[in-house]
């Protein structure tokens, strides 16, 4: 299998995921349906921290296993350590997940055949150039 690049972008992409716009409003509803469909799968997730001037400050990525969803903590996955970590709710910014092997710039782990991906941006509180998320 081929292995992937940064998290959830396959090496050979020249595409970037698609950024929320300014206007993004999350996607908050969810059915009993869609929560049971995704208990136990298998989730990594990108996270990119912005500072005021809209440069990165950090990159995270995690990944686990989803035990529940809830509007209260989010999206709740339980890490390979056995830590837990939300995840806002809005099932709508997952992505199913091309198979094969994905390296974790920030650890070097590879994470084999996720379920699925997502990628956010944090803004610090103040910053007015772009998406609020």
């Amino acid at each position: 299998m081929p292995l992937r690049g940064a998290c959830c972008v396959p090496d050979s992409a020249d595409v970037k995921p698609p950024m929320p716009k300014a206007s993004y409003e999350p996607n908050l509803t969810f059915t009993a349906e869609q929560v049971y469909e995704l208990l136990g799968k298998r989730v990594l997730i990108g996270v990119t921290h912005r500072t005021l001037d809209d440069e990165v400050a950090s990159l995270e990525e995690f990944h686990g296993e989803v035990v529940r969803v809830n509007l209260d903590e989010g999206l709740v996955l339980k890490l390979p350590t056995g830590e837990e970590r939300g995840i806002p709710p809005d099932l709508s910014r997952l992505e199913r997940a091309s198979p094969g092997n994905y390296r974790l710039k920030s650890t070097g782990e590879v994470v084999v055949d996720p379920d699925f991906t997502a990628m956010w941006t944090v803004y610090p509180k103040g910053y007015r150039g772009g998406p609020d998320v």
